[in-house]
């Protein structure tokens, strides 16, 4: 089944039929191919008379897309390059049926595409259903060689006449959102790696192979039975044993295979590579209002600096936590006060622009410069500006919301005018080489009238104005649209469509320079839980999130980046707010941020990462919350290569466990979570997290350390302890077990009160539980081998997140990690911190732990304390000394000639005084003292 037989069998099939023909496709006028109407009457050929189109797909543009129609048989496609986009079915039918007479034929189509890299990029995407149909005794073969394959609707393997479909699957991504299955083999081909996502399973009288060749490393995951429930180690067994389903290859028995929940998966001995681990966590929004005054812009509290996972900075006193990239929103005005929908704040103080009494377009360029100067100044510079509340003076009739002013503008022509002088005066203030690396972003959650009171055609409008603006002063400039917030699963129905939006921008006349295609750079979200009405369930969110961004890409022509440009929990079951700051808010946020990079996402912006509470007399106290701990972690992993890796399946069905590693850096990283979307369920479970061998370093003097954040470490989990047993926890909060907030929701929501008196307090206990969650200990599970792989096996309890660290503990010359930590040297990364001179002693901080001084000390440094006293044979050299460090030394008579020579070496520190005798006896003699590692 490998690439080369099947290419020749397919043209050698062809050639051989006598009436076959060979039908090319030919570019349109825009560079792109449409399959149907290179066939006669625009259809492919059905009957007795058939003819046998042949698509060879590199015959195309680079990047082309060309759609086909269906139902297809008799045909043969080999698609190297390019996107196939099929809105509707696509049937691939072995054969087909025309008055009466039965006609068997052939079907195959390779996708062996070496020039893109999934999952950012789809081959194949079908917005309905794909369905195998080998009717009349003809072949169905679909071969996924390179590449990725996206199917909105059902992947419908049919058994016909006892013929039966065939999926072949090597490297990239197959997902389907349903799968029934009447028969067909599923081959994942010999050394691949690829990923087979199927939804929902329709198990009734069904038949399924999934067959693992030599060597493969890839996965077949399934996420739900038919009615919706997990599809669990028990649901492969019974399909096992009613003969339904058989898993072959490698090793026999699928006791073998990895099944892990969340969805079950069977992947044998492999992992899911997720590309080069760059940091896409790093940006973060910064709002409108308080631009001028540099919004998060802080020094770095200092406990944050004093773990294994410090707080990774610039070269700066204050920066923004975590954070490369810039949104800022609400920066051109349109503001309200206080959030009132009757209290817009005065234009003058808010807007950009204005018009005077003449009608004309006037400027505030200062208001511009003061709210950006702040973060360009100090070099974040990586900026998406984002036009969003629109100013007073564009809309006929102004409407408030609780954000701003969000009637569109009634002169389209005017808001062009004021978004390409902005382009303009950014690039006076900033530089155009700067400028022109900006990215734009029309709104913010704009599927809605409240942060957007225009119709569709309205928003169209706006878009195609700012796009031409932007583009003819910026020409390198990204523009995209709003990030979607609801409606993610039924675009239709929301006042902006994204989806019409796409098709808008890939085939309609811009509104302002009339020509086709407009730019859409970017496909980005906003995921909130606000319950009771939103599920708990990260990977249910991921999946609605990844349909999103699936759909929305099926209509443009390029592939675009998937971001997430707003991220959070809203509300519990209980309606309380929160922000969960606990193990529950980082567990969340590690399954349903780690399965949307599965997916492709390229950039995540999060929030701000402390709650804030202030101490009367004291000042505000800076407490590092959950998803902050779970950025803490992931800035020491940037650097290598990501793998979604193998998990046990936990024993209670409805606990989701989800692995992701990272290697081939200084050090290996595995992060493991568990988390079950009932917070009241904490049933620990054994999990076993299998590594690939060839992934694993194994270096001598490597060690396994690791740390975690569960329920009962976290420092907001200790604090409602604390406000519980004080009596001082809020009463609403009483009445729901476990539920966390921030310190003020949870006690009185004022500026000061004597509960938050009370925490500040004990604010070093919880300071210290945040250091103790970020700071590696050894390793308390147990290593294994199993076949290929390396299986870390460690108990677990929902809700958790852990951290494995494989590598090792110290530098290069010997200086240990947690020394340096345990200095707050470590910021910039060791490297660095191993050559820094903090104190200014004229000695690096590597100097100073050979020594045992203190790198922030200035008058801690290493000099010669001895004394001397005459001895039986000559003089006595008596100096102090530190265990497990090595001394020598060296004398000379002279300072002026001479050189140093070696009295005694390697004498061992004790912790005390230690003599050396020098019996050369000499009227005047130096002495040099050095010291050094064991």
């Amino acid at each position: 089944m490998g690439k080369q037989t099947i290419i020749v069998g397919i043209l050698a099939a062809l050639l051989s039929v006598a009436q076959a023909a060979y039908i090319g496709l030919e570019p349109d006028n825009d560079g792109n191919l449409y399959a149907a109407a290179n066939w006669i009457g625009g259809v492919l050929p059905m009957g007795g008379n058939s003819l046998t189109g042949l698509v060879h797909a590199a015959e195309m543009p680079t990047g082309g897309t060309f759609g086909i129609p269906a139902p297809i048989y008799d045909f043969a496609l080999l698609q190297e390059s390019g996107q196939c986009v099929r809105n509707g079915d696509l049937n691939l039918r072995g054969g087909v049926t025309n008055a009466s007479v039965f006609v068997p034929g052939e079907t195959f189509w390779q996708i062996n595409d070496a020039t893109q890299v999934p999952p950012s990029y789809t081959n194949l995407y079908v917005t309905d259903n794909l369905v195998f149909w080998p009717q009349y005794g003809g072949v169905v073969e679909l071969e996924l060689i390179n590449g990725h394959i996206e199917v909105g609707g059902t992947f419908n393997m049919v058994a016909k006449n006892g013929v039966t479909g065939t999926l072949n699957v090597q490297n990239g991504i197959f997902r389907a959102q349903y799968f029934h299955a009447a028969g067909g083999t599923v081959n994942m081909l010999s050394n691949g790696t690829a990923a087979v996502t199927l939804g929902r399973f329709d198990s009734a009288d069904r038949n399924i192979v999934f067959n693992f060749e030599a060597g493969n490393k890839g996965s077949v995951t399934i996420l739900e039975t038919e009615t919706g429930t997990p599809f669990g180690t028990n649901a492969w067994q019974l399909l096992a044993s009613a003969g339904k389903l058989t898993v072959s290859g490698g090793p026999t028995g699928l006791e073998y295979f990895v099944i892990s929940n969340g969805g079950t998966t069977i992947r044998y001995a492999g992992a899911l590579h997720l590309g080069t681990w760059t940091p896409f966590w790093r940006a973060r929004p910064v709002i409108g209002e308080w631009l001028a005054g540099g919004s998060g812009i802080e020094s770095v509290p200092d406990y944050l600096k004093r773990n294994s996972f410090a707080c990774q900075m610039r070269d700066l006193d204050k920066e923004i936590h975590y954070a490369d990239h810039l949104n800022a929103v609400r920066l051109i005005g349109g503001w309200n006060e206080g959030g009132g929908a009757e209290n817009p704040v005065p234009a003058d103080v808010a807007d950009l622009v204005y018009t005077n009494q003449a009608g004309e377009l006037q400027y505030r360029w200062d208001k511009l410069a003061a709210r950006l100067d702040p973060y360009i100044n100090i070099g974040y510079t990586n900026l998406t500006l984002v036009l969003d509340n629109i100013p007073y003076c564009f809309p006929s009739n102004i409407v408030m919301e609780s954000y701003g002013q969000v009637a569109p503008p009634v002169d389209f022509s005017d808001w062009q005018t004021f978004v390409s002088n902005l382009c303009v005066e950014l690039v006076d203030l900033y530089g155009y080489e700067t400028v022109n690396r900006f990215r734009f972003r029309q709104g913010t959650e704009a599927q809605g009238t409240k942060r957007f009171a225009g119709t569709q055609e309205e928003y169209f409008k706006i878009y195609d104005h700012s796009a031409a603006a932007i583009k003819s002063v910026l020409p390198d400039a990204q523009f995209g649209p709003f990030n979607q917030a609801g409606g993610k699963s039924n675009p239709a129905g929301n006042n902006v469509n994204m989806v019409a939006l796409a098709q808008h921008c890939a085939s309609e006349p811009n509104h302002s320079t009339g020509a086709v295609g407009t730019p859409f750079d970017f496909i980005s979200i906003s995921s909130y839980i606000a319950q009771p009405t939103h599920s708990h369930d990260p990977q249910a969110e991921a999946r609605t999130c990844s349909n999103f961004f699936y759909t929305v890409q099926a209509e443009l022509p390029q592939p675009v980046p998937f971001e997430i440009h707003e991220l959070g929990i809203l509300n519990c079951e209980a309606g309380l707010a929160t922000g969960e700051p606990g193990a529950r808010g980082a567990g969340w946020f590690f399954h349903l941020v780690t399965t949307l990079r599965e997916i492709g996402v390229s950039r995540w912006y999060h929030w701000d990462v402390f709650d804030r509470f202030r101490e009367s007399g004291v000042g505000l106290h800076y407490l590092l919350d959950g998803p902050g701990w779970f950025l803490a972690v992931l800035d020491r992993t940037a650097g290598g290569e990501g793998f979604t890796l193998n998990t046990s399946s936990p024993t209670n069905t409805d606990t989701q466990v989800k692995a992701v590693g990272v290697f081939g850096g200084g050090r290996d990283w595995i992060l493991a979570g568990i988390f079950n979307p009932n917070r009241l369920s904490h049933d620990p479970e054994t999990v076993s997290i299998h590594v690939p061998l060839s992934l694993l370093r194994a270096n001598e003097g490597d060690k396994v350390l690791w740390t975690s954040l569960n329920q009962t470490n976290a420092a907001h989990y200790l604090i409602r302890k604390d406000l519980e047993d004080a009596g001082m926890l809020n009463a609403e909060f009483s009445a729901v077990p476990e539920q966390l907030a921030s310190v003020r929701t949870m006690t009185t929501n004022s500026m000061l009160s004597a509960e938050q008196d009370y925490l500040g307090g004990r604010i070093d206990i919880y300071q210290q539980a945040v250091v103790d969650s970020l700071t590696l200990k050894p390793f308390p599970g147990t290593i294994s081998t199993n076949g290929g792989d390396v299986v870390f096996t460690v108990t677990l309890t929902p809700p958790e997140t852990a951290v494995i660290c494989v590598g090792p503990d110290r530098t290069a010359d010997g200086t240990p990690y947690t020394w340096l930590d345990s200095h707050g040297l470590a910021t910039q990364g060791y490297p660095a911190a191993e050559q820094s001179d903090t104190d200014n002693d004229q000695f690096t901080a590597a100097q100073e732990y050979i020594t045992l001084t203190d790198p922030l000390d200035p008058l801690s440094f290493f000099t010669f304390q001895g004394s001397f006293e005459a001895g039986i044979e000559g003089m006595d050299i008596i100096f102090p000394t530190n265990a497990d460090r090595w001394y020598s030394i060296y004398s000379r008579t002279s300072l002026v000639h001479g050189t140093w020579a070696l009295l005694k070496d390697g004498v061992p520190g004790t912790g005390g005084l230690v003599a050396v005798s020098d019996t050369n006896r000499c009227p005047v003699v130096f002495y040099r003292l050095a010291t050094g590692l064991p």
